[in-house]
């Protein structure tokens, strides 16, 4: 691997998608992400020399552009949020042979060593991206922000989602369920990953593993799309994308 002053780590496991009612439309697969310090990062683009065809560019997230990663989102979170932090660990999958695309990255926001917030950052397969952020007053309880973002052609741009992050030294494990309105529940995903540092060795083992990952991550969801529409169900006009990028609590209706 690149020579680096900082510690990668492996996040192997899977990810599954549970719709209400619909179970020969659910699935589960297993993926990878990588974990990365950003801070530790003063370049706009990871590379890794024994595999040349795996790689994380800063201009694939945030605002798109080519800078060091610690600016990109220190910058992001002080302009869009007034909110600053010690350290960010960025959760993702990266390019694989020169492909890439994350449904959903997470930027883990730590101060005094504490997870104090969490900044999701979502793409759909129109080339649109959006942010949810929350602050982890209560790191045990699932948190509340509206739908503010078309994800699926299936799913109207309404109701509001429960995030849960259960984060430790060894494991990543992400719920978000998708309510249309209160306790009416329509689809649960979850993103359960066990963690490991970085090695050469480990690194090729995943471009073997999962080869065309991040192309088979939008193949699975074209082909979903497919069984739902043969199924009938109403397919979805896609709106104007959100006035703001970011969705947080304080712009929430659903928060008490």
């Amino acid at each position: 691997m690149e020579s680096l002053s900082f510690e990668i780590e492996i996040a192997e496991g899977w990810v599954s998608h549970a719709r209400k009612n619909k179970n020969d439309l659910n699935f589960k697969y297993n993926i990878f992400n990588l974990i990365i310090p950003v801070d530790d990062i003063n370049k706009d683009v990871l590379r890794f020399n024994k595999i040349p065809y795996m790689k994380i560019k800063s201009k694939d997230y945030l605002d798109g552009q080519s800078i060091p990663f610690k600016n990109a989102i220190h910058d992001f979170l002080n302009d869009k949020l007034n909110y600053t932090c010690e350290k960010v660990l960025l959760q993702t999958m990266p390019r694989m042979f020169g492909y890439g695309f994350n449904p959903i990255s997470f930027w883990y926001c730590y101060k005094n060593n504490e997870l104090d917030a969490v900044l999701s950052e979502v793409n759909n397969t129109f080339g649109e991206r959006h942010f949810y952020f929350v602050l982890l007053e209560k790191k045990d309880d699932f948190h509340t922000l509206k739908k503010s973002f078309h994800v699926s052609p299936f799913f109207k741009v309404e109701g509001y989602y429960d995030f849960k992050f259960d984060i430790s030294e060894k494991k990543n494990v992400v719920t978000i369920n998708y309510f249309k309105e209160e306790k009416s529940l329509l689809l649960s995903t979850k993103i359960h990953l066990e963690k490991k540092k970085l090695k050469n060795t480990s690194a090729l083992k995943l471009i073997y593993k999962y080869k065309w990952m991040t192309f088979m991550v939008v193949a699975r969801i074209h082909y979903l799309a497919i069984k739902l529409w043969i199924k009938k169900i109403p397919f979805i006009k896609k709106p104007e994308p959100p006035a703001k990028d970011v969705t947080h609590e304080s712009q929430n209706k659903f928060k008490n």
